[in-house]
């Protein structure tokens, strides 16, 4: 029963992603995207490996790049996001037109989502993001439940269990602090607890610890995810694993 209870807010959580949060990619403060999801690169026409290190502007007519460093991004830094339609050029040369917000989780860390305007956003949405898109993200991925007691994970995908060597089983049904250690820092810890109480998307690198007792440096983002009536439904969690650049 509570194995099918879980399956179901799974499922919940990905209609989720599929409506308000359709496309979604991180940026660095360069500008540059550290992760892509599988319904972002579709509707742009790339394999999400394709995006991943490359810079937005590529993504942009040449004639409008301006616009968002004038606009967007301005107003998202001032204001916490940005939203509006963009004209967007995928890899074949195509124009389109998307529904576009942009968020600053931190100064360094930008989250940007994207959705179809026209009717190929029917087309493509036939396509289900449950048959394994984010378990094929180069990146960790987790979905907790506010409802639950102590905002327990409800998802887990195959790369957060290959980053923490924990089996998705073991993760299931709690909190992420277990990653937590004697040398997580205590700032960042409560900065997470803040953005989750304001319902705030947030972004912290913090040292967190492999099932084997080993540390690593991780960058957590997390994102709140809301229901067709804008009632919190989820926290969406990305994690990465950045040792090497505090080495």
């Amino acid at each position: 029963m509570a194995r099918r209870r879980a399956e179901m807010q799974v499922e919940r959580g990905f209609q989720a992603i599929e409506t308000a949060y359709d496309g979604i990619s991180s940026l660095d403060d360069s500008g540059d995207f550290i992760y892509v999801n599988e319904a972002y690169a579709d509707i742009m026409g790339y394999d999400p490996g394709e995006l991943v290190g490359e810079h937005f502007s590529t993504l942009y007519p040449e004639a409008d790049i301006s616009i968002a460093y004038d606009e967007i991004i301005p107003t998202a830094k001032q204001s916490g996001q940005w939203r509006g339609k963009t004209v967007f050029v995928t890899k074949g040369g195509e124009q389109i037109t998307v529904d576009h917000l942009l968020s600053f989780t931190t100064e360094e860390t930008m989250i940007c989502t994207i959705s179809e305007t026209d009717g190929a956003e029917a087309i493509r949405k036939e396509l289900s993001m449950k048959e394994g898109a984010m378990d094929k993200a180069p990146i960790g991925i987790t979905m907790s439940d506010p409802s639950q007691d102590d905002n327990s994970i409800i998802y887990a995908n195959d790369k957060f269990v290959e980053l923490t060597g924990y089996h998705r089983d073991e993760v299931i049904g709690r909190n992420c602090r277990f990653l937590q250690g004697e040398e997580t820092q205590e700032e960042p810890v409560t900065e997470m607890r803040h953005a989750i109480e304001a319902e705030e998307p947030v972004s912290v690198e913090l040292r967190n610890y492999w099932k084997n007792g080993e540390m690593f440096w991780n960058r957590v983002t997390l994102a709140p995810l809301y229901d067709d009536e804008d009632e919190l439904e989820h926290f969406v969690g990305f994690q990465e694993d950045v040792t090497a650049y505090h080495d």
